[in-house]
Protein backbone atom coordinates (compact mmCIF):
# COMPACT_ATOMS: atom_id res chain seq x y z
CA UNK A 1 0.00 0.00 0.00
CA UNK A 2 1.44 3.52 -0.79
CA UNK A 3 0.60 6.59 1.21
CA UNK A 4 1.60 9.91 -0.29
CA UNK A 5 1.85 13.14 1.83
CA UNK A 6 1.03 17.00 0.17
CA UNK A 7 1.44 19.53 1.88
CA UNK A 8 -0.70 22.70 0.39
CA UNK A 9 0.00 26.36 1.54
CA UNK A 10 -2.38 28.71 1.86
CA UNK A 11 -1.73 32.48 1.69
CA UNK A 12 -4.47 34.84 2.49
CA UNK A 13 -4.42 38.51 1.75
CA UNK A 14 -6.05 40.40 4.81
CA UNK A 15 -6.80 43.90 4.50
CA UNK A 16 -5.76 45.68 7.51
CA UNK A 17 -6.70 48.90 8.60
CA UNK A 18 -4.38 51.91 9.92
CA UNK A 19 -5.17 53.23 13.21
CA UNK A 20 -6.92 56.06 12.00
CA UNK A 21 -9.35 53.51 9.73
CA UNK A 22 -9.88 51.19 13.16
CA UNK A 23 -10.65 54.41 14.81
CA UNK A 24 -13.60 55.16 11.89
CA UNK A 25 -14.83 51.92 12.27
CA UNK A 26 -15.60 51.47 16.06
CA UNK A 27 -17.27 55.26 15.80
CA UNK A 28 -19.24 53.70 12.76
CA UNK A 29 -20.41 50.87 15.45
CA UNK A 30 -20.95 53.06 18.62
CA UNK A 31 -23.03 55.07 16.45
CA UNK A 32 -24.97 52.56 15.52
CA UNK A 33 -25.77 52.04 19.25
CA UNK A 34 -26.29 55.79 19.76
CA UNK A 35 -29.22 55.86 16.56
CA UNK A 36 -31.88 54.43 18.88
CA UNK A 37 -35.50 56.07 18.08
CA UNK A 38 -37.40 57.25 20.89
CA UNK A 39 -39.82 54.88 22.26
CA UNK A 40 -43.54 55.56 22.23
CA UNK A 41 -46.47 54.15 24.52
CA UNK A 42 -48.22 50.82 23.63
CA UNK A 43 -45.62 49.51 20.58
CA UNK A 44 -46.19 46.67 18.97
CA UNK A 45 -43.44 43.82 18.88
CA UNK A 46 -42.03 40.75 17.04
CA UNK A 47 -43.90 38.85 14.32
CA UNK A 48 -47.03 39.89 15.66
CA UNK A 49 -46.50 43.26 15.47
CA UNK A 50 -45.50 42.36 11.99
CA UNK A 51 -48.96 40.54 10.70
CA UNK A 52 -50.58 43.42 12.25
CA UNK A 53 -48.54 46.20 9.84
CA UNK A 54 -49.10 43.61 6.97
CA UNK A 55 -52.82 43.88 7.30
CA UNK A 56 -53.15 47.85 7.53
CA UNK A 57 -50.85 48.02 4.32
CA UNK A 58 -53.16 44.95 2.49
CA UNK A 59 -56.45 46.66 3.71
CA UNK A 60 -55.17 49.89 2.04
CA UNK A 61 -53.36 48.43 -1.06
CA UNK A 62 -50.19 49.58 -0.33
CA UNK A 63 -46.49 48.09 0.18
CA UNK A 64 -43.97 48.54 2.91
CA UNK A 65 -40.68 47.17 4.17
CA UNK A 66 -39.48 45.98 7.36
CA UNK A 67 -36.83 47.78 8.48
CA UNK A 68 -34.49 48.67 11.74
CA UNK A 69 -33.26 46.25 14.04
CA UNK A 70 -36.44 43.31 13.49
CA UNK A 71 -35.22 43.25 9.97
CA UNK A 72 -31.83 42.28 10.83
CA UNK A 73 -32.87 39.92 13.71
CA UNK A 74 -35.44 38.01 11.84
CA UNK A 75 -32.42 36.39 9.79
CA UNK A 76 -31.90 33.89 12.30
CA UNK A 77 -33.97 30.51 11.60
CA UNK A 78 -33.79 29.54 14.83
CA UNK A 79 -35.29 32.97 16.30
CA UNK A 80 -38.76 32.13 18.33
CA UNK A 81 -41.71 33.91 17.84
CA UNK A 82 -41.06 35.14 21.59
CA UNK A 83 -37.80 35.92 21.27
CA UNK A 84 -39.18 38.50 18.51
CA UNK A 85 -42.05 39.87 20.54
CA UNK A 86 -39.59 40.57 23.55
CA UNK A 87 -37.04 42.15 21.84
CA UNK A 88 -37.91 44.37 18.89
CA UNK A 89 -40.37 47.03 17.92
CA UNK A 90 -41.74 47.03 14.47
CA UNK A 91 -40.61 49.65 11.72
CA UNK A 92 -42.09 49.93 8.38
CA UNK A 93 -41.03 51.99 5.78
CA UNK A 94 -44.36 53.09 3.50
CA UNK A 95 -43.61 53.20 -0.52
CA UNK A 96 -45.68 55.78 -1.70
CA UNK A 97 -47.96 57.83 -1.15
CA UNK A 98 -49.95 56.82 1.23
CA UNK A 99 -49.57 58.17 5.22
CA UNK A 100 -50.85 56.05 8.22
CA UNK A 101 -51.84 57.67 11.46
CA UNK A 102 -48.83 58.50 13.75
CA UNK A 103 -47.90 55.21 15.21
CA UNK A 104 -51.26 53.59 14.16
CA UNK A 105 -51.36 50.12 15.75
CA UNK A 106 -48.72 50.87 17.65
CA UNK A 107 -46.48 50.45 14.56
CA UNK A 108 -43.18 52.88 13.75
CA UNK A 109 -44.61 54.24 10.59
CA UNK A 110 -42.19 55.94 8.63
CA UNK A 111 -43.44 58.18 5.65
CA UNK A 112 -42.20 60.49 2.95
CA UNK A 113 -41.64 64.30 2.74
CA UNK A 114 -40.51 65.72 -0.03
CA UNK A 115 -39.35 69.48 -0.37
CA UNK A 116 -36.76 72.42 -1.86
CA UNK A 117 -33.70 73.12 -0.05
CA UNK A 118 -30.44 75.01 -0.01
CA UNK A 119 -27.64 72.02 0.92
CA UNK A 120 -24.26 73.43 1.59
CA UNK A 121 -21.89 71.39 0.34
CA UNK A 122 -17.90 70.70 2.71
CA UNK A 123 -16.36 73.01 0.33
CA UNK A 124 -18.83 75.90 1.54
CA UNK A 125 -20.90 76.53 -1.24
CA UNK A 126 -24.55 75.44 -1.59
CA UNK A 127 -27.05 73.55 -4.62
CA UNK A 128 -30.59 74.23 -4.33
CA UNK A 129 -32.63 71.24 -5.03
CA UNK A 130 -35.49 68.90 -3.84
CA UNK A 131 -34.71 66.36 -1.66
CA UNK A 132 -37.31 63.34 -0.59
CA UNK A 133 -36.66 61.99 3.09
CA UNK A 134 -38.35 59.42 5.41
CA UNK A 135 -39.51 60.39 8.89
CA UNK A 136 -41.33 58.79 11.56
CA UNK A 137 -43.68 59.87 14.05
CA UNK A 138 -41.06 61.51 16.23
CA UNK A 139 -39.66 63.32 13.24
CA UNK A 140 -36.52 61.21 13.01
CA UNK A 141 -34.95 61.57 9.61
CA UNK A 142 -33.94 58.43 8.36
CA UNK A 143 -30.41 57.98 6.31
CA UNK A 144 -31.65 56.29 2.92
CA UNK A 145 -34.98 56.34 1.52
CA UNK A 146 -36.13 53.24 -0.70
CA UNK A 147 -37.65 52.73 -3.86
CA UNK A 148 -39.98 49.44 -5.16
CA UNK A 149 -41.43 49.47 -8.53
CA UNK A 150 -44.74 48.59 -8.44
CA UNK A 151 -44.81 46.36 -11.80
CA UNK A 152 -42.18 44.20 -12.12
CA UNK A 153 -40.14 42.81 -15.51
CA UNK A 154 -43.28 40.79 -16.40
CA UNK A 155 -45.94 43.15 -15.81
CA UNK A 156 -47.55 42.12 -13.00
CA UNK A 157 -48.75 44.32 -9.85
CA UNK A 158 -46.78 43.58 -6.90
CA UNK A 159 -48.51 42.43 -3.86
CA UNK A 160 -49.96 45.08 -1.17
CA UNK A 161 -48.41 44.12 2.18
CA UNK A 162 -45.11 43.88 4.16
CA UNK A 163 -42.11 43.10 2.75
CA UNK A 164 -38.70 41.89 4.45
CA UNK A 165 -35.41 42.60 2.98
CA UNK A 166 -32.76 40.86 2.26
CA UNK A 167 -29.19 40.59 4.06
CA UNK A 168 -27.37 42.49 1.60
CA UNK A 169 -30.48 45.26 1.84
CA UNK A 170 -30.35 45.69 5.79
CA UNK A 171 -26.15 45.93 5.42
CA UNK A 172 -26.58 48.37 2.77
CA UNK A 173 -29.19 50.29 5.30
CA UNK A 174 -26.92 49.67 8.07
CA UNK A 175 -23.70 51.37 5.85
CA UNK A 176 -26.20 54.59 4.61
CA UNK A 177 -27.50 55.13 8.24
CA UNK A 178 -23.51 55.31 9.19
CA UNK A 179 -22.72 57.66 6.09
CA UNK A 180 -25.14 60.06 6.44
CA UNK A 181 -24.61 60.38 10.33
CA UNK A 182 -21.27 60.46 10.25
CA UNK A 183 -20.37 64.10 10.80
CA UNK A 184 -19.82 66.92 9.09
CA UNK A 185 -17.14 67.00 6.55
CA UNK A 186 -15.98 63.47 7.41
CA UNK A 187 -15.25 60.96 4.68
CA UNK A 188 -15.47 57.10 5.66
CA UNK A 189 -13.13 55.24 2.95
CA UNK A 190 -14.66 52.38 1.11
CA UNK A 191 -12.03 49.96 3.45
CA UNK A 192 -13.96 51.19 6.18
CA UNK A 193 -17.41 50.53 5.15
CA UNK A 194 -16.75 47.39 3.68
CA UNK A 195 -15.47 46.38 7.51
CA UNK A 196 -18.69 47.79 8.96
CA UNK A 197 -20.48 45.75 6.54
CA UNK A 198 -18.50 42.94 6.71
CA UNK A 199 -19.67 43.28 11.00
CA UNK A 200 -22.85 43.51 10.24
CA UNK A 201 -23.60 40.70 7.77
CA UNK A 202 -21.57 38.23 10.24
CA UNK A 203 -24.62 39.34 12.96
CA UNK A 204 -27.41 37.55 10.74
CA UNK A 205 -27.47 34.04 9.06
CA UNK A 206 -29.11 33.10 5.88
CA UNK A 207 -32.33 31.74 6.09
CA UNK A 208 -35.56 33.13 8.15
CA UNK A 209 -37.83 30.80 10.82
CA UNK A 210 -40.42 28.94 8.98
CA UNK A 211 -43.47 30.71 10.66
CA UNK A 212 -41.93 33.85 8.86
CA UNK A 213 -41.44 32.23 5.53
CA UNK A 214 -45.20 30.93 5.61
CA UNK A 215 -46.73 34.03 6.42
CA UNK A 216 -44.48 36.32 4.17
CA UNK A 217 -44.76 33.58 1.34
CA UNK A 218 -43.40 35.59 -2.10
CA UNK A 219 -42.53 38.98 0.15
CA UNK A 220 -39.02 37.79 1.29
CA UNK A 221 -36.92 39.86 -1.05
CA UNK A 222 -33.90 36.70 -1.20
CA UNK A 223 -33.45 34.88 -4.33
CA UNK A 224 -34.08 31.76 -1.39
CA UNK A 225 -37.48 33.04 -0.92
CA UNK A 226 -39.00 34.62 -4.03
CA UNK A 227 -38.87 34.40 -7.46
CA UNK A 228 -36.39 36.24 -9.72
CA UNK A 229 -39.45 38.60 -11.11
CA UNK A 230 -39.76 40.32 -7.78
CA UNK A 231 -36.18 40.41 -7.21
CA UNK A 232 -34.21 43.82 -7.36
CA UNK A 233 -37.71 45.82 -7.67
CA UNK A 234 -36.47 47.08 -4.35
CA UNK A 235 -33.72 50.05 -4.85
CA UNK A 236 -32.26 51.78 -1.63
CA UNK A 237 -30.22 55.27 -2.07
CA UNK A 238 -28.50 56.88 0.72
CA UNK A 239 -28.44 60.49 1.98
CA UNK A 240 -25.25 62.31 1.98
CA UNK A 241 -24.52 63.96 5.38
CA UNK A 242 -24.93 67.23 3.64
CA UNK A 243 -28.34 66.76 2.83
CA UNK A 244 -29.51 65.01 6.07
CA UNK A 245 -27.83 68.15 7.94
CA UNK A 246 -30.02 70.42 5.45
CA UNK A 247 -33.17 68.64 6.04
CA UNK A 248 -32.77 68.38 9.63
CA UNK A 249 -31.95 72.67 9.64
CA UNK A 250 -35.13 72.86 7.42
CA UNK A 251 -36.73 70.92 9.95
CA UNK A 252 -36.17 73.32 12.80
CA UNK A 253 -37.05 76.33 11.09
CA UNK A 254 -40.31 74.93 9.74
CA UNK A 255 -40.75 74.47 13.43
CA UNK A 256 -40.07 77.43 14.77
CA UNK A 257 -42.38 78.94 12.65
Amino acid sequence: MNYSLSLFQRVELMQRLNQTQSQQLQQLLLLQQKLKHPKFPDASKGFEGMIVADEILRKNNCRGVLIGGLSELVWNMRRKREDLQERKDVDVFVLGNYRPETFEAGIDWWTSYEERMKVWEPNATYTERTLQWWENGNEVVLGFGAYLNPKTSSGRILDSGLYIPSTKDVVAMRAMEAVANAGRGIEISEVVLDKYREKVGKRMRTRVPKFIERQFKGRILDSRYTSNLYLNTLKFEGLSNPELLAIKVRKLQTNRT
